[in-house]
């Protein structure tokens, strides 16, 4: 069967998709990140690490050593060009045929590739969660209270994007030197850092990002955008989504918090000031 690719923004709720699957297809290799900037060292030690109760790493475990010959970007979290992406994802998948078993590939930030992937046969399923949770999941880390940094202090350094965290600085750098950013205040990448707030660089970067999947793969054979927002209220249309890759799936682990309106509304009005109303409402419609 073909290979799926299940891409997402930080904190959109892939891990609990990751686990989900990975639970409930017992005829699929499941690959956590294949892009996490730990991946070497995590393989090598597939048993030790778990989430949601499941284990990570463990599809890897046989080949942990090979993937120091194939992995496009050792030591960065994301892509940043399709330079041996797509030949590593043809390892994996090859991989996983070996084992008969179908390969899906939990994602994250590979927004920019997904075209690349989608015409090079694999089918591709885009996960979005509202802008809102995203927003507060990443900014709540951050400030996580067994941080030895003080409060005050990391969120002046946030603020100027001189502390990072989930690589989300070198994302939104990433974005802008590959979008438009004529909205944006500031002439340069120093201005740019100050003049714009953490949250306000997590929301651009999901509304390019997300953006450029929608405009670039809406219409090909094997593309979907599944919304988080909907899994979690339990919208049967949805769930059937993942099914019609032949994946099985429940949402019997997934909730959610909050009006809907609310965040709306929080997010609409930092995209307005940002100049990328129009964008974020199109995202918005999608996941409602």
């Amino acid at each position: 069967m073909k290979p799926v690719i299940i891409n997402s923004y930080f904190r959109s709720g892939s891990s609990i998709i990751w686990k989900i699957i990975k639970e409930e297809n017992p005829g699929a290799a499941v690959y956590y990140e294949p892009c996490h900037s730990h991946i070497i060292k995590k393989s090598k030690e597939a048993g030790n690490d778990s989430l949601h109760g499941m284990v990570l790493w463990e599809e890897y475990s046989g080949f942990s050593e090979d993937l120091f010959k194939v992995h496009p970007y050792l030591s960065e979290g994301f892509p940043r060009s399709y330079l041996g992406l797509g030949d590593y994802g043809d390892f994996l998948c090859e991989k996983a045929y070996e084992e008969s078993k179908r390969p899906v590939l939990q994602t994250n930030r590979w927004h920019y590739f997904t075209p690349y992937f989608s015409d090079r046969g694999y089918d591709v399923i885009q996960l979005i969660r509202h802008p809102y949770d995203v927003i507060n999941s990443i900014y709540g880390l951050a400030f996580k209270s067994d941080n030895n940094i003080p409060y005050v202090i990391k969120k002046i350094f946030l603020s100027l994007g001189l502390v990072d965290h989930f690589e989300q600085q070198q994302f939104f750098e990433y974005v802008t030197s590959v979008s438009s950013t004529s909205s944006l205040p500031g002439k340069s990448k120093k201005v740019l850092n100050i003049k714009l707030g953490f949250k306000d660089k997590v929301l651009f970067s999901w509304v390019k990002a997300n953006t450029f999947v929608l405009r670039n793969c809406e219409g090909k054979s094997g593309f979907s955008v599944v919304s988080y927002d909907k899994l979690c209220s339990g919208d049967p249309k949805e769930i059937e989504k993942f099914r019609r890759y032949s994946l099985n799936f429940s949402n019997t682990s997934l909730s959610s918090r909050g009006s809907r309106m609310e965040k709306d509304e929080a997010v609409l009005k930092r995209a307005d000031k940002l100049g990328i109303y129009d964008e974020c409402m199109g995202l918005i419609s999608q996941i409602r």
